[in-house]
């Protein structure tokens, strides 16, 4: 309360995914939000290393599959358990309720995990 007016911050949440980057398991990854948001910003944290010969991408996409602004993550080849690569969102990153962002989950040469955290803002 401020001057006898009540005010709220926004209001932050995270919504973490297991992501693979062996063949078989390579392709979009869909994340519910359970409510109106912008998704500000995503950090991949390897969980098994990531095979030694090239990188692997996350790439971030709205609901209709448009690429979020400034939503790439490269995860560079031989990264250790442990390693952590962030992004930042800016542009066709808001959702409604129950809609769904799309991670593209990508790498030439199978092998690697990585646990994916997403910070979201809830609006209204």
């Amino acid at each position: 309360i401020s001057s006898g007016t009540w005010s709220v911050s926004p209001l932050t949440d995270s919504l973490r995914c297991d992501i693979s980057f062996v063949t078989a398991a390579q392709g979009t990854y869909y994340i519910r939000v359970p409510y109106a948001c912008t998704v500000t910003s995503a950090k991949a944290r390897v969980t098994s290393t990531i095979s030694g010969t090239d990188d692997g991408s996350i790439t971030f996409k709205d609901n209709s599959g448009t690429n979020m602004t400034g939503g790439l993550i490269t995860i560079p080849a031989s990264s250790a358990h442990g390693t952590g690569v962030t992004c930042s969102m800016t542009a066709n990153n808001t959702f409604t309720a129950n809609q769904e962002i799309q991670l593209l989950v990508s790498k030439v040469t199978s092998g690697g995990l990585c646990s994916v955290d997403i910070t979201i803002t809830r609006n209204s």
